[in-house]
């Protein structure tokens, strides 16, 4: 017997290989279980003259290749089948042999076949990728499910064991016969009884409690039951209604049998998350596992929390007391605990707890609906501004309240996709930056000539062109206009644009007059240029002082050459 099973993984039916005569004189092929040839896995195979050893190298080869779109192959055997002694005739016709060409041709064409077979199924995983999720193969693990279907037996009571992933489901499904999407079920309401009866075939299953028989002497064990509410320890059993509570339990086994762990919560309280309020935990033997479950108390009062309890089979063999649960609706542990001030605390607890705390390390989003009160909106905004500092979730409820100063705030850090250029009284976009050129400095001959500008330049005039496309033209706007007219040479239009703009738009003359200065001393009006510029010879500021000098210089220069004629 050959066994493949390290070969490939199990999967279906059972290839065998069976030859006319143990010395493998004779041509074979492999066939399945059914006795149709195996397509297109496993080609015929010329075997005469081979050994077994040989034969089973090549029965390996062929497998791995049919491995690539087949996983149906559980294990290889070679039966050797003597051939039949036939009776004496007159002339014994010759056994049916395979040629040399046909078997070529049907190897040929089963390799064409596994080579379409592979491309169809990377298409198909191409266009259906989405139905994968990254990150979650897992292998289906083993149940008494699957222990039943390797015996045989497919209506098993132990069905809804396989129930640990979707791909686990439907392969259950498919293996019992029943549908993947039950038809809607009849009802019948007779008096106060509703019957409920199945269109479909389906599985019926109930979960009982049953008393059990204790041990007088249980094996070695050990339990560990531990809550924490809102990451604060529980003692002694008390806890608040409406806060999370985290139960971790830990179970060693220290016996050489595996045992069963049933967890259940405590009465009156709501499972959170994929949690259950009950469920058995499998401990191998001589390990330990620690494992979480969540909860939480809706309302007041005081509830049974049932023991844990580890049995073997049908027999308990110990148990974990755990102390009643005690709910009330407030605990002086939690009243310097943020978590529990954002849910229960009043205005005044939370501006005292603001006051000393360190507010960058608060999670402000937890307030959440409560920031819709404006008393406890304005004392979070107003601890906010006091350390300069912002929040998220506290800016959208200045919005709320149209809190000007904190929508101002929460606008500007956000960053909105609102355009180039934005004038608002709470939010404004200003990205064009103004550029002062030295050549604006003295209005020299080269100016005027017909070189272009420089690529610096051109880059700032076509985004100050773009950001007039939004807005509406300001004398600001209009003046800039001038600087850039005057730069690229274009001086009438320079000048004609000017003569339209009013000086007493402008809180700030300075820019104006100098932009007024320089077309003048363009123009040759020295006397017009020294009247504008002699005020601000004395200017303070450094960058201008310079410019203006360089204004009056210039056009004394022209003043004296106008005498001069």
């Amino acid at each position: 017997m050959l066994d493949m099973d390290e070969v490939i993984r199990p999967g279906g039916c059972l290839a065998v290989a069976v030859s006319e005569d143990s010395s493998f004189d004779d041509d074979y092929w492999v066939r399945s279980k059914t006795g149709n040839l195996v397509m297109p896995g496993l080609p015929r195979i010329r075997v005469a003259g081979r050994t077994t050893s040989q034969v089973e190298e090549l029965i390996a080869e062929e497998l791995k290749v049919a491995k690539l779109v087949a996983d149906a192959y559980v294990s290889v055997r070679i039966v050797h089948r003597p051939a039949a002694v036939a009776a004496p005739t007159a002339q014994t016709p010759a056994p049916f042999r395979f040629t040399d060409s046909e078997l070529d041709e049907w190897e040929a064409r089963a390799r064409r076949t596994v080579r379409l077979a592979a491309a169809r199924a990377a298409k198909y995983a191409g266009y259906n990728y989405y139905q994968r999720m990254p990150g979650t193969r897992v292998d289906i693990a083993p149940s008494r499910f699957w222990l039943d279907v390797v015996e045989g037996t497919m209506l098993t009571p132990y069905a809804l064991a396989a129930r640990r992933s979707a791909n686990e489901v439907l392969l259950m499904l498919a293996l019992v016969d029943l549908p993947f999407t039950a038809a809607p079920p009849s009802r019948d309401v007779r008096g106060e009884a509703l019957i409920l009866r199945s269109n479909t075939g389906a599985l019926v299953a109930s979960d009982q409690l049953l008393a059990a028989t204790q041990l007088e002497t249980a094996p070695e064990f050990f339990l560990d039951w531990s809550v924490r509410q809102q990451d604060m320890q529980v003692g002694n059993g008390e806890y608040v209604s409406g806060m999370s509570c985290t139960a971790t339990i830990t179970a060693t086994n220290y016996s050489a049998d595996a045992l069963t762990l049933l967890v259940r919560h405590p009465d009156g309280s709501i499972p959170l998350f994929d949690y259950r309020s009950a469920a058995n935990q499998r401990i191998a033997a001589r390990s330990t596992r620690t494992f979480t479950t969540a909860f939480y108390f809706p309302e007041e009062g005081t509830f049974y929390q049932p023991p844990l309890h580890l049995s073997r089979g049908t027999e308990v063999v110990g148990s974990l007391s755990v102390p009643t649960c005690k709910v009330s609706g407030e605990d002086a542990q939690f009243s310097e605990y943020w978590p529990w001030l954002t849910k229960r605390g009043a205005t005044a607890q939370i501006q005292e707890f603001l006051a000393n705390a360190n507010v960058q390390q608060l999670d402000l989003g937890l307030l959440g609906p409560r920031l819709r009160d404006r008393d406890l909106y304005e004392v979070v905004a107003g601890r906010l501004e006091s350390g300069l500092q912002s929040d998220p979730v506290v800016g959208k409820y200045a919005l709320f309240h149209r809190d000007e100063r904190g929508a101002r705030a929460f606008l500007g850090e956000r960053g909105l996709d609102v355009g180039p250029t934005l004038e608002s009284e709470l939010y404004q976009v200003r990205r064009h930056q103004h550029v002062a050129y030295d050549t604006l400095g003295v209005p020299q001959d080269s100016l005027w000539d017909d070189k272009p500008p420089d690529d610096k330049l051109t880059w700032h005039y076509r985004e100050f062109l773009n950001l007039q496309c939004y807005k509406n033209p300001t004398p600001e706007t209009r003046l800039a206009w001038c600087y850039y007219l005057a730069l690229q040479k274009r001086s009438a239009q320079a000048i004609a644009e000017f003569a339209t703009i009013d000086r007493e738009a402008f809180a700030e003359k300075l820019q104006y007059d100098y932009q007024a200065a320089w077309l003048a001393v363009a123009q040759g009006h020295a006397e017009r240029a020294l009247a504008i510029v002699n005020p601000y010879l004395a200017q303070t500021v450094p960058h201008w002082q310079v410019r203006f000098r360089a204004l009056a210089r210039a056009a004394q220069g022209e003043y004296r050459l106008g005498t001069e004629d």
